[in-house]
């Protein structure tokens, strides 16, 4: 190899145009030649394809069409007055039927039979055929047969029953009219069909039978999973251009019928080999045209730049204080002039590259600072230099788009194929290319699933105080995310809110309670104790309690008490919760499944968050009164210093419209609950700093998130 790249560097300029010039243009018509030639096949096998579909389509039209006829013909005879009249004789009846069968020439015989199936009038020839004997009961109850394809020895060939009850004026069934008819016509219409001089065509079924056809191949039966159809086969080692297209089928039919046209490949795709010799022979001569072509200009460009060599051969000599002179006036003589410009510019131009040099060291410890300090930023981040290089892309742009840094860092945007990042990455090219800013826009990204999710980025143009581009930066959060946080935001104000004025309320109901249990109590001790008013009153001082009971909760989701944070491990409150509910999981026929990763220890009111997780969980297994599986999960995320809880049950989920509503006060979807659990425990959560999440999928099950930050003091 090496021996042949110092041949090539000892030939002459003039051999090497000719040589690159002559590649091209080989390269360029034997492209296009390829490209006109497969697109002109594609089309004529295209073209083949639905010639071939039709005519076995129309072929399947033609037999349905006669079946149909046939299938007309039986139910004109049973509606015949002379067969649905007891008073006709039987000659009149024979005469009737021979008429029909001479007629038509399709039937093989015809006859009549009574109600109880004995044949009372015969037309035709009658042999060993008893075939009939097993659909006709069926018919004598009233139904019209159509039989399958049938193979009878007697004429080896194939027919078809046709059979239907005769009714009398009450419509009553007082017999029945068989026929069997001949595969004559059908075979005449297959064998009609005409593909050049080897094509044919045949009748197969799925189970392997078939009429009329000269091969045996299982290759067209495993293309019997299809209306219609093109494909391949081989047949004795030649290949066949196929088609197929079903024959439609009456009820009481069972097999599945298809005509088949097939014709050898050689012969059907004629037309496309000649094409392929006429490209190959315009190629050829179009490339010996431009050999021709080429050595005439190569001759005529290559005589100044050997002008040109020898001047420069004389400045690098030593002789650089001289110009070069060359006679031509067009890119060579521009180039002389050029090279006599580079000479006086020279070290102006070494000047510029030094002072760039220091720019560029400046640039790296810029760019080293802005990298730690992205990785720490909870927001994804994307940043690329003047030239469209990745420069950075941190561990929150990973987790939000599913890709690995290493995959694209340092790459070019323009080489990045990565469907999940296209989107951004066009916005960061508007950016470097137009200088175009978005502000808070919304994109879609596919994640792993094949879902659409909705980001929301920001991104900017990096200038020099020069005003010389830098680079481009985006920065983009899930618009889910967004939206939840300010859903939490707002809920908490509206519940702080709540929380003041229903205090006051709470108190407001309390003192009348008060009261009116005191009399009650009064009333109880005055009455005799065999008085009818004593279980009356015990239930007004039961329902007074009750309603302490649902003020101390309210005024405790109003006025929560003051947090005694304790440092501690969440994965330890879980394993205490679990322990609690394993007798109500069993009895449930609930499954607890748990992935508890390791925690840091954080500030929390070990009671208070108790009760949150506590509520959620007895609410997930309640929602699965047919059992089902609990899963508990715990994550943390070191670089957002964020603890997740995640409480997923299988049970019946809860409709899109509670969701908006899930964590109001006295908002519930139970019998006898008050409705301030779930509100309570999103107060406890926003106490500590949290925020609640909620996801739910109506009769598949219900996810709820918590997410802590990490406390340490």
């Amino acid at each position: 190899m090496k021996k042949v790249n110092k041949k090539f560097k000892k030939n002459s300029m003039q051999f090497k145009i000719m040589l690159v010039f002559i590649i091209l243009a080989a390269v360029l018509f034997i492209s296009v030649g390829f490209l006109f030639f497969r697109s002109t096949k594609e089309a004529i096998n295209s073209s083949k394809e639905k010639e071939f579909i039709t005519l076995a389509q129309e072929t399947s039209n033609k037999i349905e069409r006669y079946m149909f006829e046939r299938y007309g013909d039986i139910q004109v005879m049973v509606s015949s007055p002379l067969l649905k009249s007891s008073y006709v004789n039987r000659d009149v009846k024979l005469e009737y039927l021979n008429s029909v069968r001479k007629a038509y020439k399709a039937y093989d015989y015809i006859f009549i039979t009574d109600s109880f199936g004995n044949i009372q009038v015969f037309s035709g020839e009658f042999k060993s055929d008893e075939v009939y004997k097993k659909f006709l009961p069926e018919v004598l109850k009233g139904r019209t047969f159509v039989s399958d394809f049938i193979y009878f020895q007697d004429i080896k060939s194939y027919g078809v029953y046709y059979a239907a009850p005769i009714l009398d004026e009450q419509n009553n069934i007082k017999g029945a009219v068989v026929e069997r008819m001949n595969f004559n016509a059908i075979v005449d219409i297959v064998k009609n069909v005409r593909l050049g001089e080897k094509g044919y065509a045949y009748l197969v079924n799925e189970k392997g039978y078939s009429i009329l056809q000269p091969f045996n191949s299982s290759q067209v039966i495993k293309n019997l999973n299809n209306k219609f159809k093109a494909f391949y086969t081989e047949h004795n080692k030649l290949n066949y251009f196929s088609a197929l297209y079903s024959i439609s089928k009456y009820d009481t039919q069972k097999d599945n019928w298809y005509v088949v046209v097939e014709q050898p490949v050689g012969e059907a795709f004629q037309v496309a080999y000649r094409l392929r010799t006429y490209t190959m022979i315009v190629v050829i001569i179009s490339i010996v045209i431009v050999f021709v072509l080429v050595t005439l200009l190569s001759r005529k460009i290559t005589q100044p730049i050997k002008d040109l060599l020898k001047e420069t051969q004389n400045i690098a000599g030593g002789d650089i204080g001289q110009d070069i002179n060359i006679g031509s006036r067009d890119e060579i003589g521009s180039l002389a002039e050029s090279f006599n410009m580079m000479l006086n510019n020279l070290k102006s131009m070494m000047q510029q590259v030094l002072y760039i040099s220091g720019e560029a060291a400046s640039m790296a410890q810029i760019r080293q600072y802005a990298d730690k300090f992205f990785e720490n930023i909870p927001s994804a981040i994307i940043t690329v230099d003047s030239r469209g290089k990745i420069t950075s892309f941190n561990h929150v742009a990973c987790e939000t788009i599913g890709i690995q840094e290493d995959s694209i860092l340092r790459k070019n945007i323009k080489e990045i194929n990565d469907g999940k990042l296209m989107p951004i990455i066009k916005l960061l090219v508007e950016g470097i290319e137009k200088d175009v800013i978005y502000i808070k826009h919304i994109i879609k990204i596919k994640g792993d699933n094949g879902t659409d999710i909705p980001l929301m980025i920001n991104t900017s143009v990096q200038k020099d105080a020069s005003g010389k581009l830098l680079g481009a930066i985006g920065v983009f959060r899930n618009v889910e995310e967004v939206k939840q946080l300010e859903e939490s935001v707002i809920r908490a104000k509206n519940l702080e809110a709540l929380g003041a004025l229903s205090a006051g309320m709470a108190h407001e109901i309390r003192n009348p309670l008060t009261s009116i249990k005191g009399y009650a109590q009064y009333i109880k001790r005055e009455l005799d104790p065999e008085s009818e008013l004593n279980g009356d009153i015990s239930i007004i001082i039961s329902e007074v309690d009750r309603l302490n009971g649902i003020i101390d909760r309210f005024l405790a989701f109003a006025r929560p008490r003051e947090l005694k944070l304790e440092l501690c491990n969440i994965n330890t409150i879980i394993m205490i919760i679990i322990n609690l509910i394993k007798k109500d999981c069993l009895t449930d026929n609930v499954k607890v499944e748990t992935e508890l990763n390791e925690m840091p220890l954080t500030a929390i009111d070990f009671e208070q968050m108790e009760q949150v997780i506590l509520n959620i969980v007895i609410n997930a297994i309640q929602a699965m009164p047919n059992g089902g599986t609990l899963k508990i999960n715990t994550k943390y995320n070191k670089a957002s210093h964020i603890i997740q809880i995640e409480i997923v049950d299988t049970g019946e989920g809860i409709i899109s419209d509670d969701q908006d509503k899930i964590f109001e006060p006295f908002f519930t979807t139970k019998e006898k609950g008050t409705g301030l659990g779930l509100a309570i425990c999103s107060r406890i959560v926003e106490n500590h700093k949290g925020i609640i999440e909620l996801n739910s999928t109506p009769n598949a099950g219900t996810m709820f998130i918590i997410k802590l930050p990490v406390i340490n003091e």
